[in-house]
Protein backbone atom coordinates (compact mmCIF):
# COMPACT_ATOMS: atom_id res chain seq x y z
CA UNK A 1 0.00 0.00 0.00
CA UNK A 2 0.80 3.48 -0.72
CA UNK A 3 1.38 4.97 2.88
CA UNK A 4 2.56 8.47 1.29
CA UNK A 5 -0.28 8.66 -0.63
CA UNK A 6 -3.32 11.26 0.97
CA UNK A 7 -6.83 10.12 -0.48
CA UNK A 8 -9.28 12.58 -1.00
CA UNK A 9 -12.33 10.26 0.26
CA UNK A 10 -12.46 6.82 1.54
CA UNK A 11 -14.50 4.18 0.00
CA UNK A 12 -16.23 1.04 1.08
CA UNK A 13 -16.82 -1.22 -1.96
CA UNK A 14 -17.76 -5.18 -1.24
CA UNK A 15 -14.72 -7.27 -3.06
CA UNK A 16 -17.14 -9.89 -5.03
CA UNK A 17 -15.48 -11.43 -7.96
CA UNK A 18 -12.35 -10.63 -6.29
CA UNK A 19 -12.48 -7.82 -8.42
CA UNK A 20 -9.96 -5.59 -5.93
CA UNK A 21 -7.31 -8.02 -6.93
CA UNK A 22 -7.39 -6.58 -10.19
CA UNK A 23 -5.75 -3.33 -12.18
CA UNK A 24 -9.27 -2.14 -12.92
CA UNK A 25 -12.23 -3.07 -11.30
CA UNK A 26 -15.92 -2.19 -11.44
CA UNK A 27 -18.89 -0.92 -9.48
CA UNK A 28 -22.36 -1.07 -10.01
CA UNK A 29 -24.65 1.46 -7.25
CA UNK A 30 -26.90 4.18 -7.64
CA UNK A 31 -26.23 6.96 -10.19
CA UNK A 32 -25.60 10.16 -7.82
CA UNK A 33 -27.81 13.08 -8.95
CA UNK A 34 -27.14 15.23 -11.78
CA UNK A 35 -24.30 17.29 -12.23
CA UNK A 36 -22.76 15.56 -8.72
CA UNK A 37 -20.03 13.84 -10.49
CA UNK A 38 -18.14 16.33 -12.31
CA UNK A 39 -14.71 16.36 -14.00
CA UNK A 40 -12.52 16.92 -10.99
CA UNK A 41 -13.82 13.73 -9.53
CA UNK A 42 -12.01 11.61 -11.97
CA UNK A 43 -8.75 12.97 -10.81
CA UNK A 44 -9.10 12.33 -6.99
CA UNK A 45 -7.80 9.18 -5.33
CA UNK A 46 -9.71 7.25 -3.53
CA UNK A 47 -9.10 5.16 -0.39
CA UNK A 48 -10.88 1.68 -1.24
CA UNK A 49 -11.60 -0.41 1.94
CA UNK A 50 -13.43 -4.19 2.01
CA UNK A 51 -13.02 -5.71 5.31
CA UNK A 52 -9.22 -6.22 5.98
CA UNK A 53 -8.23 -5.10 2.26
CA UNK A 54 -6.99 -1.81 1.16
CA UNK A 55 -6.26 -0.21 -2.30
CA UNK A 56 -6.08 3.26 -3.71
CA UNK A 57 -7.94 3.88 -6.89
CA UNK A 58 -8.71 6.78 -9.35
CA UNK A 59 -12.08 7.02 -10.82
CA UNK A 60 -11.24 6.34 -14.64
CA UNK A 61 -14.83 5.77 -16.15
CA UNK A 62 -18.37 6.34 -15.22
CA UNK A 63 -22.19 5.44 -17.12
CA UNK A 64 -25.72 5.86 -15.82
CA UNK A 65 -27.98 3.23 -16.93
CA UNK A 66 -31.64 1.87 -15.96
CA UNK A 67 -31.14 -1.23 -13.76
CA UNK A 68 -33.20 -3.04 -16.26
CA UNK A 69 -30.53 -1.70 -18.83
CA UNK A 70 -27.49 -3.47 -17.06
CA UNK A 71 -26.22 -6.72 -18.76
CA UNK A 72 -25.18 -9.99 -17.63
CA UNK A 73 -21.35 -8.77 -18.59
CA UNK A 74 -21.75 -6.18 -16.78
CA UNK A 75 -22.24 -8.11 -13.58
CA UNK A 76 -20.60 -10.82 -13.90
CA UNK A 77 -17.40 -8.62 -13.76
CA UNK A 78 -18.52 -6.34 -11.23
CA UNK A 79 -20.24 -8.62 -8.78
CA UNK A 80 -19.55 -12.34 -9.60
CA UNK A 81 -23.23 -13.08 -10.70
CA UNK A 82 -25.54 -12.96 -13.41
CA UNK A 83 -27.68 -10.28 -13.91
CA UNK A 84 -30.71 -11.58 -12.83
CA UNK A 85 -29.50 -12.97 -9.43
CA UNK A 86 -27.84 -9.06 -9.08
CA UNK A 87 -31.23 -7.57 -9.44
CA UNK A 88 -33.17 -10.24 -6.78
CA UNK A 89 -29.94 -9.10 -4.62
CA UNK A 90 -30.26 -5.66 -4.66
CA UNK A 91 -33.89 -5.34 -4.92
CA UNK A 92 -34.26 -7.26 -1.74
CA UNK A 93 -32.17 -4.83 -0.34
CA UNK A 94 -33.80 -1.76 -1.80
CA UNK A 95 -37.62 -2.94 -1.83
CA UNK A 96 -38.48 0.58 -3.51
CA UNK A 97 -36.50 0.23 -6.71
CA UNK A 98 -37.94 -0.79 -10.25
CA UNK A 99 -36.39 -1.72 -13.40
CA UNK A 100 -36.22 1.93 -14.24
CA UNK A 101 -34.22 3.23 -11.19
CA UNK A 102 -31.33 4.51 -12.88
CA UNK A 103 -27.62 3.17 -11.33
CA UNK A 104 -24.38 3.80 -12.29
CA UNK A 105 -21.31 1.77 -13.05
CA UNK A 106 -18.32 2.94 -12.25
CA UNK A 107 -14.66 1.94 -13.67
CA UNK A 108 -11.96 2.66 -11.29
CA UNK A 109 -7.88 2.09 -11.92
CA UNK A 110 -5.81 0.90 -9.09
CA UNK A 111 -3.08 3.32 -8.52
CA UNK A 112 -0.82 1.44 -6.23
Amino acid sequence: MMSNIKPDKELIIENFNNKLSNKYFLQIHFSPPKGKIIEADFDKIYLVKSGEITVYAKLIEFNRIKLGNISSFITYVSEGIDLFEFCKKFMDKYPTITYETEMAIYCYERID
